[in-house]
């Protein structure tokens, strides 16, 4: 909620930044999970 409340008020690009090295980070460790076990086993 603190971080939608710091958007909304002030218009600042490190949030987005961050969001998209997360976003970033997370479709790297799928495509390593895909690549080991697969992640049809997983789910």
């Amino acid at each position: 909620m603190r971080i939608f409340n710091y958007v909304d008020q002030t218009f600042d690009p490190t949030v987005n930044a961050i969001s998209v090295i997360f976003i970033v980070i997370a479709v790297l460790i799928l495509m390593v999970i895909e690549k080991t076990i697969g992640l049809v086993k997983i789910l």
